[in-house]
């Protein structure tokens, strides 16, 4: 829900400007209008996963536990929602990223990335699954340890290509965001 209604609508909605920043060659502005669109998703994501995470036993009930689905599926299904929930950040932030990258005529560094993080998934689902015995819930781990990844790295290249991302900006946000998210969490 949050990639849907956060994320993939800012994405399509801040793609036309990044397209004519980098048209116009304007790669200060498309830097800055690519960090503080990540700033604002991170604002409105976090908050949301730790919320979902938080209350995934009473979310995973009332929307699936009718018919053959009992609360014992209740119980094995919202653990593997809180660790999904942990990777939505990353999830949102690859909607704003690759589209940096489309801006830049460039969509091939996306596809190449999640290429390679694709196939670091693959060992990761073993190793949490079966290795960690972690079942379901080693799926959901993985899954978010490579959407993180892949995060990462598109960030590392498109920094690279911008001459910097307004990092310090962004982790600043993302402490203030992370700290106001744990005390409303806990207050849940």
């Amino acid at each position: 829900v949050p990639l849907g209604i956060f994320a993939q609508a800012m994405a399509v909605a801040i793609f036309p400007m990044l397209s004519a920043l980098a048209a116009e060659k304007r790669f200060d502005e498309l830097r800055s209008a690519s960090s503080g669109g990540i700033r604002s998703l991170l604002f409105l994501t976090i908050p949301s996963s730790v919320f979902m995470a938080v209350l995934a036993s009473p979310i995973v009930a009332l929307l699936l536990q009718h018919g053959k689905f009992h609360a014992d599926d209740t119980a094995l299904a919202a653990p593997a929602l809180a660790y999904y929930c942990v990777g939505v950040f990353a999830w949102s932030a690859q909607s704003i990223l690759s589209r940096s990258f489309y801006a830049l005529q460039d969509t091939r560094t996306p596809v190449i990335v999640g290429t390679v993080v694709t196939f670091i998934f693959i060992p990761l689902n073993i190793l949490f699954m079966n290795t960690f015995g972690m079942g379901i819930r080693g799926l959901a781990m993985a899954t978010t340890i490579a959407a993180t990844l892949h995060m990462l790295v598109m960030t590392a290249i498109l920094r690279k290509r911008l001459n910097g991302f307004e990092i310090s900006a962004m982790l600043v946000s993302l402490a203030r965001t992370g700290f106001a998210s744990a005390a409303a969490g806990i207050v849940c």
